[in-house]
């Protein structure tokens, strides 16, 4: 199971919305930087489901980011 306050201190620091991550380099920094930081390498799939349970169980803080 992925770190989640490794997780959520990457993607603050990211500062993009998760729904605007996905196929992006911002992703790719994000997973580089998750998997650094917690010492932990997982796949990109997981990092992105578990970003994704952490959403609709609103554990991810907002962030407002307009394209």
């Amino acid at each position: 199971m992925p770190d989640t306050n490794c997780l959520v201190s990457a993607y603050v620091r990211i500062g993009i919305p998760s729904d605007q991550l996905p196929y992006t380099e911002d992703f790719d920094r994000l997973h580089n930087l998750y998997c650094t930081e917690s010492s932990d390498w997982i796949s990109e799939h997981e990092l992105w489901r578990h970003l994704c349970r952490l959403r609709k169980k609103s554990e991810l803080p907002p962030i407002c980011r307009h394209r």
